[in-house]
């Protein structure tokens, strides 16, 4: 199987459960007939230590194994939706408290500029309220904390174009 990655951002291939899930999926169209399954990721537009092009591979054993955790993972989603759909409007923080966790995979959700949980990572990684007036931000300049901010540009920007767009 072959993953066809044509934007800019790094995907890792070892133990990513997109290709984990992509794998399983072909497992169980296939019966669980291979000992191994390989997935590669080609992305050409992003510079990877091991290469443009990387594969990783699975055992069926292994695959069986991330299917429990994976049914494990739709079975809490199910759960999330039917609380979701329960939900008042006043509980509607509760439930985004309980149920959404932001982080790097927010980074394409189209939801992330609405979401309470992506907001509120942003906020605390900017560590200013974005209800308050844009003000400038005084920092020294050092370079562990130059590094630690620019670590989370992509993330912001992301934040900024799923909110213009």
């Amino acid at each position: 199987m072959v993953d066809y990655k044509n934007g800019y951002n790094v995907v890792e291939h070892e133990d990513n459960e997109q290709l984990c899930a992509y794998l399983l999926g072909k497992a169980i169209e296939t019966g669980f007939s291979h000992e191994l399954y390989r997935v590669t990721v080609v992305q050409p537009n992003a510079g990877h230590d091991e290469g443009r092009v990387r594969s990783f591979d699975m055992a069926a054993k292994e695959l069986k194994a991330f299917q429990k955790t994976y049914r494990a993972g739709i079975e809490r989603r199910e759960e999330a939706e039917r609380e979701f759909d329960d939900a008042q409007e006043q509980a509607s923080a509760a439930w985004a408290e309980r149920w959404l966790v932001a982080g790097d995979h927010c980074m394409f959700c189209d939801a992330q500029a609405v979401c309470p949980a992506r907001i509120k990572l942003a906020q605390d990684q900017a560590a200013i309220d974005f209800a308050d007036e844009p003000r400038e931000l005084r920092f020294k300049q050092r370079e562990e904390d130059v590094a630690r901010i620019m670590k989370w540009a992509p993330q912001l920007e992301a934040l900024i174009r799923a909110a213009s767009g």
